[in-house]
């Protein structure tokens, strides 16, 4: 496994969770990490473009080639 996606993971499944937290569990964790709301929501950003691009990846490789013209 790359390392780096083993980081992007890790961090994708905090932002997850960052999320789904109560707001006053959304600002402690902030805190605790010294990051701003738009620091957060910059990352929470860029993670969702990378699952995004890499499901439409899996797509565009699990679809079946369009047939050839007759």
């Amino acid at each position: 496994m790359d390392p780096d996606d083993k980081h992007r993971r890790t961090w994708t499944l905090r932002f997850l969770a960052l999320l789904a937290a109560d707001l006053p569990d959304q600002r402690a964790w902030l805190g605790e990490r010294r990051l701003t709301v738009q620091t957060a929501v910059e990352e929470v950003e860029f993670a969702c473009r990378i699952a995004e691009n890499l499901t439409d990846r899996a797509l565009a490789a699990a679809a079946p080639p369009p047939p050839e013209p007759r």
